[in-house]
């Protein structure tokens, strides 16, 4: 993918929301909103943002956000349109579940490509 993030919030945040369930976390929920004309989705969780994807936008320089939902930030400027269990797509969940699975075995098959912070 030689323009990611660009179109990939959506997939990303809930293919990170399943590693977060993995890891133990809680209350994970899927937030859509607007910038201007450009859609973004991204997670909160535990009352922190998580956006593995705001970089694709002009301004935002980290490729990772983490940060109190208090404190806004870059996406107190988006105007939300809905938010939700990450989990609730039921229709693809199998398939997201199935990705997530493919994705953790060739993280465990290659563990020197991965880069554990833990």
């Amino acid at each position: 993918m030689l323009n990611f993030p660009n179109q990939s919030c959506d997939v990303a945040s809930l293919l990170l929301a399943f590693h977060l369930r993995d890891r133990g976390f809680h209350n994970i929920e899927r937030v859509f909103g607007f910038l201007g004309r450009e859609s973004h989705v991204w997670l909160e969780v535990s009352g922190f943002i998580v956006d593995i994807t705001a970089d694709q936008f002009a301004g935002v320089e980290d490729p990772v956000i983490v940060t109190e939902i208090k404190d806004g930030t870059w996406h107190s400027r988006l105007q939300r349109q809905s938010r939700g269990p990450a989990y609730s797509l039921e229709a693809v969940q199998t398939e997201y579940e199935r990705a997530y699975a493919a994705i953790k075995d060739w993280m465990a098959r290659n563990p020197s490509d991965v880069d554990d912070q833990d």
